[in-house]
Order: C-alpha cells, then structure tokens, then sequence
C-alpha cells in the first residue's frame, strides 16, 4: 500500500464551512491522485502549513491553477524541480527530482489539473484535498 490522495467532495453541505475537516466517511472521491507524492508534497508546504495530515483542506480554483502552473514551470524546467515540487527527503520514494518518472508524474499531474480545471463547477461543488496511506 502506498500514498493514495485527492480531491474530495463531501455528501454533508454542514461540513462546507470548515476549511480542515476530519470526515473521511462522510467523502466521495472525486479525482485520484494515486500514489503522487509530488502533489502531496505540494499540498503539506502550500496548503497544511508544512505539517502533514491527513484531514480534508478545502481548495478552489485558485488553489489548483497554482499547482497546475506550478509542474508546468518544473517541467519547463527541470531544475527548479528541486525548489517548487521538491520531495520530503525522508520520504521513501522511488524516484527523485532527476529522475525520469519523476517527470512522468508532473506531466500526469498536468493532465489532471487540466481536466479538473476545465469540466469541474467550483460554483456548485466544494472541493477537498486529503492523503492517506
């Protein structure tokens, strides 16, 4: 078993009003994000205050244009791999910043922050991100 993330909505419109929820029962996946760490990574530095959980953070469009700007700068530029989507050095990966499947996840991460961004109404439906192992 691996990190298996994504964004989430919840079935309970109450839980809306939380930024950080603890429901995990109460959730319907919405869009997989399995096993990429990278996106993972992101959200701990950007979203949870550099402090891993595995709660529900509400996100908008906003929120998800800047992570789908953000891989497309690293993967223009693979060295800045290293600062914008870099991996928890403790964290047991298969792969590193240099390394070709490294870019074969930020280019994944392209395409699904693509399709989100194009076909998902952030007008009627609140999305959350959360992670688990």
């Amino acid at each position: 078993m691996g990190l298996h993330s994504g964004f989430y909505t919840l079935n309970n419109k109450e839980l809306e009003k939380e930024d950080r929820l603890h429901y995990k029962t109460k959730a319907t996946e919405k869009y997989d994000f399995f096993g990429n760490g990278i996106i993972y990574q992101w959200f701990i530095r950007k979203v949870m205050n550099s402090e891993p959980s595995y709660d529900y953070f509400k996100i908008n469009k906003e929120m998800v244009q800047e992570l789908r700007d953000t891989c497309e700068r690293v993967w223009n530029d693979h060295e800045l791999g290293y600062t914008e989507l870099p991996f928890n050095k403790v964290w047991r990966g298969r792969f590193s910043q240099n390394d070709k499947s490294y870019f074969e996840y930020i280019e994944k991460a392209i395409e699904w922050l693509d399709f989100i961004l194009e076909y998902h109404d952030f007008e009627k439906e609140t999305l959350y991100y959360s992670a688990d192992w």
